[in-house]
Parts: structure tokens; C-alpha cells; sequence
């Protein structure tokens, strides 16, 4: 996209976060495969706003817009009405995904996710990494676990399970990991340096420095040494004493 035609639909797809996303996802007549339309004027339904990638599972996909029958066959899909997955506070996007079709892996292994594994999402050429917080199985009508949180960004990757049965959904729902990760490298960064900087950065100062982290380490060595060396004395002179004999 042109920047400012991209600008423009990341400026509609906040609007339309704060004005028209609910804050109940799943209803039992929309379920996965239905013909819907999407409400909003500026992603088309088929139209691929983005992609998500999850390392563990080695899963890369093109997000469609809309849960019909035809990308859930391609791809994972943005459900309509819920939170566009633009990494903002204050909402709740659900992708849906097939499993166990033939012609595609999609949604497949999810289940093998577990919590503090990670995914990445790709909007609009934004890319947000998400943790995963929570998994679990639901019926299909059970919404309780996937409302906007006003002080949270999640995204809920959500498949039929069991496979070929389908009469219930895997939930794997996981929260923007972006500034905390920051947070943390930043802090770990900053005590390196501090660690680093301690001292003249002299040889000397390094030296002391190894000296007293592995004090424990070079006693040991240092007694190991002495017991060969009284071995070798010990051994010595009885071989001396029964060469004189």
C-alpha cells in the first residue's frame, strides 16, 4: 500500500476498535463456516489484512476478513465484530481457523501451545508479539472468557476440537507482550553495563573480579593439585626405597 492509504486504514481500523468492535465475541448462530459479512467499509470480506506466525508450531498464515467458508479453507480468518488486531489497548480480537482438512494445515496444532509460548502478528505492517495466558475448551456458546478488557490487548486464536467432531472450541487466548519483554531486555541491558563499568576496566580488575566469583572453583583445584603432587612425592619415595634394597 501507498503510506498514506495505509495511514488511512490504520486510523479507520482504531475507529473502529473504539466504536463498533463488541465486547462478546462467539455467538452460537455465527459459528465457524457461517456466511457473514463484515460490518466495516474498509477490509473487504476475503480481503488479507495481515498474517500470524507461531514459531513452536512452525504455522505462518495469511488473515483473511470474514469467517466464511472459503478462507477458513485458506488461512486464519478475523471474526467479524471483534477487535481489529491493531496492538492497542482496550481490545480483543478472535481469529478462527479450520482443523483437520485435507488440503491445509491451519489451525491444527494449536493445542500443542502452551502458556508463555508466543505468537506474532502482522496488521496492517505493524508486527505485535502476543503471549499466550490462557487455553482452553468451551461450548460453542460459551463467551465468558473472550469480552474486551479495557487495560489488556488480546488476541484468541479459536478451532473446532474434537477434530471431525467439532461440537466444541480450543480457545487459546494471549495478551500483547511487546512492552513488557522491552521493559525487561532493557533492565537486563542496563545491568550489564553497570556490571561492565564497575572498576578501572583493568586487566587487574578483571582478574579480581573472576577471582572472587570463582573462589570455591580455584580452592578446589588448587587442593586437587596438592594431593597429586603429595602422591607423587609418597610414590616416588617408595620407589626409591625399594631400589636401595
Amino acid at each position: 500500500m501507498e503510506e498514506k492509504e495505509l495511514a488511512n486504514k490504520q486510523e479507520k481500523a482504531e475507529k473502529f476498535n473504539s466504536e463498533k468492535a463488541t465486547d462478546i465475541i462467539i455467538v452460537k448462530e455465527n459459528e465457524i463456516g457461517k456466511e457473514i459479512v463484515s460490518e466495516h467499509d474498509f477490509f473487504k470480506e476475503g480481503e488479507i489484512l495481515g498474517y500470524i506466525s507461531i514459531p513452536k508450531i512452525n504455522i505462518e498464515l495469511p488473515i483473511y476478513e470474514g469467517t466464511t467458508i472459503d478462507n477458513l479453507e485458506k488461512g486464519a480468518t478475523h471474526m467479524e465484530n471483534t477487535s481489529l488486531p491493531n496492538g492497542k489497548v482496550g481490545t480483543h480480537c478472535v481469529l478462527a481457523g479450520h482443523t483437520g482438512i485435507l488440503r491445509a494445515e491451519i489451525f491444527d496444532n494449536i493445542d500443542k501451545l502452551e502458556i508463555g509460548d508466543e505468537f506474532f502478528v502482522n496488521f496492517l505492517g505493524n508486527e505485535n508479539r502476543y503471549s499466550i495466558i490462557n487455553k482452553e475448551i468451551v461450548w460453542p456458546d460459551d463467551t465468558g472468557d473472550l469480552k474486551i478488557e479495557e487495560d489488556k490487548c488480546l488476541v484468541t486464536l479459536v478451532t473446532c476440537t474434537p477434530r471431525s467432531i467439532n461440537t466444541h472450541r480450543l480457545l487459546v487466548t494471549a495478551k500483547l507482550d511487546n512492552i513488557e519483554k522491552n521493559v525487561v531486555e532493557n533492565n537486563t541491558d542496563k545491568s550489564i553495563i553497570q556490571e561492565e563499568t564497575i572498576g578501572d576496566n583493568t586487566n587487574f580488575d578483571v582478574l579480581l573480579k573472576y577471582l572472587r566469583n570463582n573462589i570455591i572453583k580455584i580452592v578446589i583445584i588448587i587442593l586437587v593439585i596438592i594431593i597429586i603432587i603429595v602422591i607423587e612425592i609418597f610414590g616416588n619415595r617408595k620407589k626409591g626405597g625399594k631400589n636401595e634394597k
